[in-house]
């Protein structure tokens, strides 16, 4: 990476207790013209998106990327890898998802935002973007 770039790990917690691992690639030196929220498939972590995440980090795009519940070092940190929660994993996850959308709203002021879903995570977006991508 370059100067000209920031990566930062960050720990969000929920509602409910659990803390959901955030992993940001933001430009430090030019302000970015668009956000990627990235949301893996199953058996998936973001980890697994970091070369890519570098690609559009270097083309001056911002990118937000999440372990979500059950899943990499958040589901290492619940102690319960493949397993969302007791009730509603599902809506538990979404409203993940949507809380990190809210974090970047309030902290990059951008043109363009896009969710970038990676299988199932098509399924998670009770959000607004102007654009999905699948």
């Amino acid at each position: 990476m370059g100067d000209d770039t920031m990566e930062k790990t960050v720990w969000l917690t929920r509602p409910d207790n659990v803390d959901i691992h955030l992993k940001k690639w933001v430009p430090s030196e030019t302000p970015p013209e668009v956000v990627v929220q990235l949301a893996h498939g199953m058996v998936e972590h973001i980890g697994r998106y970091d070369h890519f995440a570098r690609f559009l980090l270097e083309n001056n795009i911002a990118v937000y990327g999440n372990d979500h519940r059950g899943h990499g070092k958040t589901g290492e940190k619940q102690g319960m890898l493949g397993y969302f929660a007791d009730e509603n994993g599902f809506e538990k996850v979404a409203g993940d998802m949507l809380a990190i959308t809210e974090q970047i709203k309030k902290t990059i002021r951008v043109y363009q935002s896009f969710y970038l879903a990676i299988v199932w995570g098509l399924f998670l977006p009770d959000i607004t973007f102007k654009s999905i991508v699948i």
